[in-house]
């Protein structure tokens, strides 16, 4: 038998190892007028492979919804159910008065979630509401004041800031489809998804129909509650196109989507929807089952969905009315206990949309090694993240790499006021090693196709030489 056999093998690991170290210090320091932070563990020794400024505290945007994530698994449960209780002042019956929603914060309560609220309702023999629809938001304190929601009431281009409420539908987004089938003016069609929108908001239809890929400019404009929707570009004859923006009005957004899913039942809505508190007596009518936690952390994780975010970190606060502030207040508890994050960090939301979150690499690692432990979950957070070149936000990217369907990570960008380009994930290797990496990337001065293609070098020198 050669001894030398093994001690060969581990000293061409070990220089293979230093090689990759090497390059990857050269990468870093090229670059000095980006603040880089980056973090390499190996998932089955539980050990830093390499590491560049992992204590630097920098604004990581998006990769804070993994923070999000296990907090939510951890505290609320992969498979908890969020329940939206429907009651009424008169007992149920063909004919009822006012319907209340006690709104849970369910943050997934989408299309096909009403289609079942309203026929299940119809199916209890339900005819007729004769007064109102009153939203119960009782237990919860809501903060919308961050600029990017506030403006957002006036005037979108964007889907991330919608604004966040105890009860929402569609995420508090308004979905504009575009189909190259003319209209009588000969324009390409406009309509909302869901189809039947009453009142629908108004549109100024500026669209071109082209034989080139669509390329579509869609704002919303709020003036005296009235949501006006501009649409400029061209509309490809290839199919439907499908954008998102954000509503002005959450409680004027719910009613127009679900009062003609009533209509479409069979049942008579007499009055408005309204915000207000229950009364002292309520007849119970109907419980909406909600998707699992895992399902929320799913849409937020591979979408980048801040609403789903931002709500989930809402309802990780313990005190008898929910806010943002004691949300947030257990889950930096739970990272400092659980996780051991040792450095100091900020959180202002758990989105990642605000520009003054401080995270380091170092604590991103450790928390990626500690989901990768919980085996409770951690299949399912696993495939939350986008897959690079397949889907989600890393749809588009290492779609020409071999990084390609062997790295999911969680991104983030920010443009304003600086560049930030974030990414934090897990990587197969070529040398079929299984690796949790972050990588942060700051810029005052870069912008963020720059800051992205340092980290997907650095990334594919990972692959090959890790």
């Amino acid at each position: 038998m050669n001894y030398y056999y093994p001690t060969l093998i581990l000293l061409i690991a070990i220089h293979s190892h230093v090689f990759a170290s090497s390059s990857l210090m050269k990468l870093m320091k090229k670059h000095k007028d980006i603040q880089h932070s980056i973090v390499i563990m190996d998932l089955n020794t539980q050990t830093k492979l390499f590491s560049w400024k992992e204590k630097r505290q920098l604004t990581p945007a998006s990769t804070m919804k993994l923070l999000t994530s296990v907090a939510a698994y951890e505290n609320l449960g992969p498979l908890h159910r969020f329940k939206t209780e429907l009651c009424s002042d008169t007992p149920r019956g063909k004919k009822i008065k006012n319907l209340y929603i006690k709104a849970s914060g369910d943050p997934y309560i989408t299309n096909s979630k009403l289609w079942e609220l309203t026929t299940d309702l119809r199916h209890l023999g339900i005819t007729e509401i004769s007064g109102s629809i009153v939203i119960s938001d009782e237990g919860f304190n809501i903060d919308n004041s961050d600029s990017n929601r506030v403006s957002a009431k006036k005037y979108s281009r964007n889907a991330y800031n919608s604004q966040l409420s105890a009860f929402a539908v569609n995420f508090n987004n308004y979905g504009v489809v575009f189909s190259p089938r003319l209209a009588s003016n000969g324009k390409p069609r406009i309509s909302f998804d869901p189809v039947g929108l009453n009142p629908p908001p108004k549109i100024k239809n500026n669209l071109k129909q082209s034989n080139v890929k669509s390329k579509i400019k869609l704002s919303r404009k709020t003036d005296n509650n009235t949501d006006t929707f501009h649409a400029t570009g061209v509309v490809g004859v290839s199919g439907l196109k499908k954008i998102y923006r954000s509503v002005s009005d959450p409680l004027r957004a719910a009613e127009q989507v679900i009062k003609p899913m009533l209509s479409a039942v069979g049942i008579k809505l007499g009055g408005r929807f309204q915000t207000g508190k229950l009364p002292n007596k309520c007849h119970p009518i109907y419980t909406l089952i909600g998707n699992t936690v895992h399902k929320n952390v799913f849409a937020m994780n591979k979408y980048s969905n801040n609403f789903v975010a931002d709500m989930l970190g809402l309802l990780l606060s313990d005190s008898d009315i929910k806010s943002q502030k004691n949300g947030i207040k257990n889950m930096k508890s739970f990272l400092h206990k659980k996780v051991g994050f040792k450095n100091s960090f900020s959180i202002l939301d758990t989105s990642g949309l605000h520009p003054k979150n401080k995270l380091t690499t170092e604590d991103l690692g450790k928390l990626l090694l500690f989901a990768s432990n919980r085996h409770r979950y951690f299949p399912e957070f696993k495939s939350s993240l986008a897959i690079a070149g397949v889907d989600g936000s890393l749809k588009d990217r290492f779609r020409f790499s071999p990084l390609k369907g062997n790295l999911r990570a969680k991104t983030g960008t920010l443009q304003s006021p600086q560049a930030v380009s974030s990414i934090a994930g897990y990587l197969y290797s070529a040398k079929k090693h299984s690796l949790a990496f972050a990588f942060i990337s700051n810029s005052k001065s870069s912008d963020i196709y720059r800051l992205r293609q340092l980290q997907e070098t650095a990334l594919q020198k990972i692959y090959r030489d890790l």
